[in-house]
């Protein structure tokens, strides 16, 4: 399914408010200028908002391999300015900042993954855009615990970026509303 077929779903059952997944057919690094207009179109038609544009294709945030890391800045920025061409200004960082990678240590991965989201979160600031992370509850993603959320949140100290709190990953890692305090 595109992202076409998808917005006109949910119009169909009456959702107003709605996530872009940037990801296969709806991913705005690849999607033509006439297909993003289409979208665009829909959205409007339908009186449909685009809440948060979720940015899928980020595994690769931390990667040892800088190009690698290049190309997530890249595709983040695209995601960006799709989000802001919708009239939405929330992004989230999906598969918890990245993931660890055999060969580099996981103290580097995070660092690695500061670095490229923030260098992201502050090329958002005088766009006003909201940068979001989330917390994925896999032992191989980096930011997979409320701790680290919070960590995260901290060490990047960006007015801009901000915890998605999911609640589902919440029971998932088997954390208790107490542990976002």
């Amino acid at each position: 399914r595109g992202p076409d077929e998808s917005l006109r779903s949910a119009a169909r059952f009456g959702f107003k408010y709605i996530e872009y997944a940037g990801i296969r057919k709806g991913n705005p690094a690849t999607m033509t200028g006439e297909q993003k207009k289409e979208v665009i179109r829909i959205l409007k038609d339908n009186g449909l908002v685009s809440s948060q544009m979720l940015m899928v294709a980020t595994k690769d945030t931390a990667h040892p391999d800088p190009r690698k890391r290049d190309a997530v800045f890249e595709y983040m920025k695209q995601c960006a300015d799709f989000q802001m061409e919708l009239g939405g200004r929330q992004l989230l960082v999906c598969w918890g900042g990245g993931l660890y990678e055999l060969g580099t240590t996981p103290e580097q991965s995070w660092l690695y993954m500061l670095e490229n989201v923030g260098r992201f979160a502050e090329w958002c600031l005088d766009k006003d855009l909201l940068v979001g992370f989330e917390l994925d509850p896999h032992v191989y993603f980096i930011v997979n615990s409320t701790f680290k959320l919070a960590k995260v949140v901290e060490d990047l100290a960006l007015p801009n970026v901000y915890p998605n709190v999911d609640v589902g990953h919440l029971v998932i890692t088997r954390e208790e509303p107490e542990s976002l305090e």
